[in-house]
């Protein structure tokens, strides 16, 4: 059982100087030294789960203060035994049996006094740091508070002169009406006017006409005059105008600062350091990741060459309140994206959005890798080229990026087919359950693709039909055959993502269950085992003339069974004779 108190890798016990606890990101604890020698190239692998972690510094990884004070209290505990019941009382007694032994007693009350003194102390300034940090960060909300009142009172000003502009407006309305009202009626009189002169039959009422006439006209005029004088008020449009036009500038402010806000990105998700004070917190929290542009990025130019080989710049991407992101590394001059990874980039890093690189990187080159590693440790890549106008070369390159979360990160090849034949491939890609059981798509396959066959060497393809709950699953070819090879050497057709589905599934599924029923009846399994199996028939015939010919036929079978295990190697070996007579 592993002991908390000492690091798992050299036995040593934590302490708070040199071997001081450090924690890795899948939650694993070594001391500092172990893991500055587990940093290769970049990389640390964890010895306990094989996870692989990012790591330039042994820094990086935040100090379990948990540990350290559990070792400091075990260390306590283990003082005290000597501070038992028994213990004092042995040491009253002593103390009565004569004055050396109260001396010694003295010396060691006096030794405990001072560890207590010690670590009052240290309490002591522990508790004015923290205090000191508190009355900082109440001295910043403070500052906060009057920066967001100053704001609303700026806003609440803004408010008030938008009311008093709108009851400028309602003013200017309510006499607008009754001054339209007032017009109706002088119409109403000049329609009456109107009406009386086209019925004037006697002269008597000329007059009366003409005086009606004059009275009406000198109400219109009256009206006009003021309508002129009245409308419009100057004052309520050009304040309504001033305050429309502030209110417009303020909202577009707003909206363009709220976009540039929200397209800054910041490590909201970061763990912070225990060690770190609150006002250094405070600083993490709010300040933006450091953004870099796909021009910045594909010149490659200093600083930012020196950026990316010192591992710096990582890929980004958000999805809602999650975000996630992937090492970008340079090797011989060729810029690597790796997995997506559901984890935050680190601290004074600088970022690009992997959507925006994903597009480019696209239009420049269809080039995927996978990584191998064995033992702990990385053993090189496969790089495959992929045409991306197919489904399932789509497929195959976001399962590599991890795009939309699926990966074949951490993924094993799960089989090895034909070992030593022509033809023979290996078997990978099931990120659902590492077994050939599962693989499912993520992309939608169209019917109406067609894929050709290879088993020339090297030749990535799908192992399932692509409309598959496995199609996610691959082979690649690692011994040709011949023929084949000649004919695509005549052929002009694209071998990247190709396959022959039904022959393929038929054999690889009689294969699989084939396995399966040996497992079940216990005699050994194929999996990750390599199995060599030699057969010798040996064909003697005997012809002996007389009255009748007599033929007796003798075969002799020889099987020989290798099964290569790691440093471990069995025979089998059986023969059998059959005589048959005609």
């Amino acid at each position: 059982m592993d002991n908390p108190q000492e690091c798992n890798i050299c036995f040593t016990a934590f302490d708070d100087s040199e071997h001081r606890p450090r924690t890795l990101p899948c939650g694993h604890t070594y001391c500092s030294p172990c893991i500055g020698g587990l940093m290769d190239d970049g990389l640390l692998c964890c010895p306990s789960c094989r996870a692989h972690h990012p790591v330039t510094q042994v820094s990086q990884f935040p100090i379990s203060y948990t540990i350290e004070a559990f070792v400091k209290k075990m260390k306590s505990d283990g003082a005290q035994q000597t501070r038992s019941p028994r213990k004092w009382a042995s040491l009253s007694k002593s103390a009565v049996a004569g004055s050396s032994t109260q001396r010694g007693v003295k010396r060691k009350l006096e030794s405990l006094l001072d560890e207590e003194k010690s670590s009052i102390i240290t309490m002591t300034t522990l508790w004015k740091d923290v205090n000191s940090q508190l009355d900082e960060y109440d001295g910043q909300l403070n500052d906060w508070e009057l920066e967001h009142n100053s704001l609303l009172g700026q806003l609440n000003k803004l408010e008030k002169r938008q009311f008093h502009a709108m009851r400028l407006l309602r003013k200017e309305k309510t006499k607008l009406q009754n001054i339209k009202k007032d017009g109706n009626e002088a119409l109403k009189q000049l329609e009456n006017v109107q009406k009386m002169i086209n019925t004037i039959k006697k002269p008597h009422e000329y007059i009366t006409a003409i005086e009606n006439a004059d009275n009406c006209s000198e109400i219109v005029e009256r009206w006009y005059q003021t309508c002129q004088e009245n409308f419009p008020d100057v004052e309520t449009i050009t304040f309504t105008k001033k305050i429309q036009e502030i209110t417009k500038a303020a909202t577009a402010a707003l909206a363009a600062a709220e976009t540039a806000y929200n397209e800054r990105v910041y490590p909201t998700a970061i763990p912070a350091d225990p060690s770190s004070s609150i006002m250094q917190r405070i600083k993490m929290y709010t300040t933006p990741l450091k953004q870099m542009t796909i021009e910045e990025l594909f010149t490659m130019e200093q600083p930012t060459r020196r950026l990316v080989e010192d591992g710096k710049v990582f890929g980004i991407q958000k999805i809602g309140d999650q975000l996630r992101s992937s090492r970008l590394t340079l090797e011989n001059d060729k810029l690597f994206l790796h997995c997506l990874l559901d984890k935050p980039p680190p601290l004074d890093t600088h970022t690009i959005q992997v959507a925006n690189l994903m597009q480019t990187a696209i239009e420049e080159s269809t080039l995927v890798f996978l990584e191998l590693c064995w033992g702990g440790s990385s053993r090189g890549r496969v790089y495959i080229r992929l045409e991306l106008d197919t489904s399932l070369g789509r497929q195959f390159s976001q399962l590599c990026t991890g795009l939309h979360g699926q990966s074949y990160r951490n993924t094993s090849f799960i089989q090895v087919c034909d070992k030593g034949e022509n033809g023979a491939y290996m078997v990978g890609g099931d990120y659902e359950f590492n077994n050939g059981e599962g693989g499912a798509p993520v992309v939608t396959h169209s019917n109406e693709e067609r894929y050709r066959s290879s088993t020339k060497a090297g030749v990535l393809g799908a192992l399932w039909e692509p409309r598959s709950k496995r199609s996610a699953q691959f082979f690649i070819t690692t011994r040709g055959n011949r023929r084949d090879s000649e004919e695509e050497r005549r052929d002009d057709g694209r071998s990247n993502y190709d396959h022959d589905y039904d022959d393929r599934e038929r054999r690889h599924e009689r294969r699989r269950r084939g396995n399966d029923e040996r497992n079940k009846k216990g005699r050994f399994t194929v999996n990750r085992i390599f199995i060599k199996v030699k057969i010798k028939i040996t064909l003697k015939i005997k012809v002996k003339i007389t009255f009748k010919i007599k033929v007796k036929v003798t075969i002799k079978v020889k099987v020989k069974i290798k099964i290569k295990i790691p440093n471990t190697t069995i025979r089998f070996s059986k023969e059998e004779e059959e005589d048959t007579k005609d």
